[in-house]
């Protein structure tokens, strides 16, 4: 089976937000998130402990791991709906560098 198999078997799908900035009536920043992706298969788990530990020593705190068969374009910033559930995007990785399996780390948000 490959991944791209095993990810769609696992049945979760998220929409992708990525931040736009733009400038208010005084020319003050504001901060928008457009839908760039609904629907994108993918497989949602709890973020391992290594992970947490890694991420923590940065001072953030990452909740899940969201797993691609196909780049997902993200980065710091942008933000995943898994349901009603927003998990912000803390990093990206592209595994092992095979253009195969994308690991997103994420936190969630309120």
């Amino acid at each position: 089976m490959s991944i791209a198999q095993t990810i769609s078997r696992a049945g979760h799908k998220v929409n992708i937000y990525k931040p736009v900035e733009g400038r208010d009536a005084v020319g003050g920043r504001v901060l928008t998130y457009a839908l760039m992706a609904t629907d994108v298969p993918c497989w949602v788990q709890p973020a391992s402990s290594e992970t947490i530990v890694a991420f923590a020593s940065r001072n953030l705190k990452v909740k899940n791991t969201v797993y691609f068969a196909t780049d997902p374009a993200v980065f710091e910033g942008c933000y995943l709906l898994f349901g009603a559930v927003k998990l912000l995007v803390l990093g990206t990785v592209n595994q092992g560098g095979l253009n195969r399996l994308w690991a997103v780390y994420a936190g969630e948000s309120k």
